[in-house]
Formats: C-alpha cells, sequence, structure tokens
C-alpha cells in the first residue's frame, strides 16, 4: 500500500497491491491478484454539496485552481 498526502490532514490511497493465495475448506485452492493505481487527488472546498460535487466533476477538464465556490450553480 502507498498513500499520499491529498491535503495538510487527509492521506488517500495512492497505490494497492494484494497478492492471496490458500484453500477454502480444505479442497479448494483461492488465488487473487490485484493492483490499483489512483491519483491526481485536490482538496475541495469544505461544505460542497452533492450537486456543487458533480458540477465539479463534469467540468474536471478545467484547472481546479480556476474554480471558486461562488462558482458552482446551485
Amino acid at each position: 500500500m502507498q498513500r499520499a498526502r491529498a491535503s495538510a490532514t487527509d492521506w488517500k490511497t495512492e497505490a494497492l497491491e494484494v497478492h492471496l493465495s490458500g484453500r477454502a475448506m480444505l479442497f479448494r485452492t483461492i488465488a487473487r491478484e490485484t493492483s490499483e493505481q489512483r491519483g491526481g487527488f485536490t482538496p475541495v472546498p469544505a461544505g460542497m454539496s452533492l450537486a456543487q460535487g458533480v458540477f465539479l466533476l463534469a467540468h474536471a477538464q478545467t484547472d481546479m485552481a480556476s474554480i471558486a465556490p461562488a462558482s458552482f450553480s446551485r
């Protein structure tokens, strides 16, 4: 597991790898390989509503720093 700082107080999982193998009920072999990559974490304004979050995701191509809470449609 690799963690990344998303803000001054928050950390997010950036990479996760799981390698699991074993037996279930003595008869069945279990094997699982998983790898996840995440990134691009940016803080959002405190108190953001669901509608504002949807607006932010819909306009994710714009520069995040240029979006101020006052520009969200309500």
